[in-house]
């Protein structure tokens, strides 16, 4: 079974306000130790609002807010229960 390629790292703009933007896409390269960038190209809204990585630049450079590397992990396929009076599961359940 072929694995799926996942992105290595996103670039995110934060403005002095701390939204956040994503910015660009970087992706493993060909070669060993080698990533490629996948800029946004177009500025957009809603759920995860993106922004044109010229313009994060531009941004950055008027000092108008500055850019982040942030590490993509491995999907999780569940979340961790909560062994507390609110979350579900009983202390039983306890895998230790």
């Amino acid at each position: 079974m072929t694995e799926k390629r996942m992105p290595a790292f996103r670039i995110v703009f934060r403005d002095k306000n701390k939204q956040k933007y994503d910015c660009a896409t970087v992706w493993p390269g060909r070669f060993p130790e080698s990533f490629d960038v996948s800029p946004v190209l177009e500025s957009s809204g809603g759920q995860y609002p993106k922004l044109a990585l010229a313009e994060a630049l531009q941004r950055v450079a008027a000092k108008d807010g500055w850019l982040s590397l942030v590490a993509i992990g491995p999907k999780r396929d569940a979340k961790p229960q909560r062994f507390d009076s609110g979350g579900g599961g009983d202390f039983d359940d306890v895998p230790f």
